[in-house]
């Protein structure tokens, strides 16, 4: 039977190894976006363009910073007590949050066009919706379901913007594009303390100062010869020495 630190070690292997294709994949599709914009004809880019390039910027960045955080809590820096996720739980996970990076990439490709953005950031949201569920049956994380709420309200008013006949295609580009926004704002918002944790109190186990004592040997891991000369020279200065 392997040791257990060492199944714990070939399992940190593996999600760092996930998190780092999650995270190429989300570049790309950034870099992507960004690309459209540069060889775009100049004539055939309107201001609003501009606008929904940071509309898919700030909804790759938090989809990517999420699941690094969950993978991080889950699998690798679990809270000591809960119970480990269930067998085949990795690579489920990686497999729905792989395939959310390769919608946000398809986002990148179709930005400028409302008309394709729209159904699929709702798809993007959907699939969200389910790996959340997916993720609180399998594992410890109930933090997804602040996501799933989240994400099942705006895409729900994403998609009654989308279709209703009140408005005319530029109000409604305008409304969603609000909303697209939004999300990252109030996703942030709400989860901050998830994103960028932060000890309330400070940690008991943090080691105590460091202590300097004329024996040196153990923490320089000098010999005994060398340990003698340096108590020597210490020892040399006189302890109350007046400046002249």
């Amino acid at each position: 039977m392997p040791d257990l630190s060492t199944v714990k070690n070939r399992i940190e292997e593996s999600v760092r190894t996930m998190k780092g294709l999650h995270s190429v994949v989300s570049g790309i599709a950034i870099t992507a976006g960004i690309r459209t914009m540069i060889e775009a004809p100049p004539k055939g880019v309107a201001p609003i363009d501009y606008a929904w390039l940071v509309a898919l910027v700030v909804t790759i960045i938090p989809f990517n910073h999420g699941a690094l955080r969950h993978m991080d809590d889950v699998y690798i820096y679990p809270t000591p007590g809960d119970p480990q996720p269930k067998k085949g739980a990795l690579l489920i996970d990686f497999s729905l949050l792989f395939f959310e990076a390769c919608i946000l990439f398809y986002l990148s490709q179709i930005f400028l066009s409302f008309q394709s953005f729209v159904p699929a950031y709702v798809v993007l949201l959907g699939f969200d919706i389910f790996w959340a569920l997916a993720v609180f049956f399998l594992t410890t994380n109930r933090h997804a379901l602040k996501w799933l709420a989240i994400n099942f309200g705006f895409g729900m008013v994403v998609l009654l913007f989308f279709v209703t006949t009140a408005l005319d295609a530029t109000n409604k580009s305008r409304f969603i594009l609000l909303f697209v926004i939004l999300r990252t704002l109030v996703d942030y918002i709400v989860n901050w303390p998830f994103y960028f944790p932060y000890p309330k109190e400070q940690d008991a186990t943090k080691p105590a100062a460091l202590v300097l004592d004329l024996d040196v040997s153990a923490v320089f891991e000098t010999s005994e010869a060398v340990n003698s000369v340096l108590r020597s020279l210490i020892s040399a200065f006189p302890k109350n020495a007046k400046r002249e």
